[in-house]
C-alpha cells in the first residue's frame, strides 16, 4: 500500500511538468518581428498601370530592359497618354523616346509624329529626343 500512496503524491508533479505550455526558458525565446520587413517599392518600379498598343507589334527586349511599340503605338500611364509611330519605353531609367516615320510618298514628311496628352492638354512633336 505504500507505493501506491508515493505514486499518487508524486503523480501530480510529473503531469503538471509533462503538460506544462512552456518550452524552454522562455528568456531565450525570440518572436518574429514583422516591422523589420521593408514595404516600400524600390524607386525604379512603376508605381501604375501602364496600357498600351500598337498595330504592328510590341517587342519587349528583357536584355536591354525596354518596350518598343510599332506603327500607330500608344501608351498610357496615369493621366499621360502618347500616340506615335515608334514608341521605346525604357524601364531601367523609366524614360522614353518617340518619333515619326518618313513617309513612302517621298515627301520628306514624317507620319505618326508624338502626339503627348496630359489631361486635357495635347502637345503634336516632332519627336521625343534620344536618350
Amino acid at each position: 500500500m505504500r507505493k501506491y500512496i508515493y505514486i499518487f503524491l508524486f503523480l501530480p508533479l510529473l503531469v503538471n511538468g509533462a503538460f506544462s505550455q512552456q518550452t524552454g526558458d522562455s528568456l531565450f525565446f525570440s518572436p518574429i518581428d514583422t516591422l523589420k520587413t521593408d514595404t516600400t517599392r524600390p524607386a525604379d518600379e512603376v508605381d501604375a498601370i501602364i496600357e498600351y498598343s500598337a498595330s504592328d507589334s510590341a517587342v519587349f527586349d528583357l536584355t536591354g530592359q525596354k518596350l518598343m511599340l510599332y506603327n500607330e503605338g500608344d501608351l498610357k500611364y496615369k493621366e499621360f497618354e502618347l500616340k506615335a509611330a515608334r514608341i521605346i519605353l525604357y524601364k531601367d531609367n523609366s524614360t522614353l523616346v518617340s518619333n515619326g516615320i518618313p513617309d513612302t510618298a517621298g515627301t520628306g514628311k514624317f507620319i505618326g509624329t508624338p502626339v503627348f496628352y496630359e489631361g486635357s492638354n495635347m502637345q503634336v512633336l516632332d519627336k521625343i529626343p534620344d536618350r
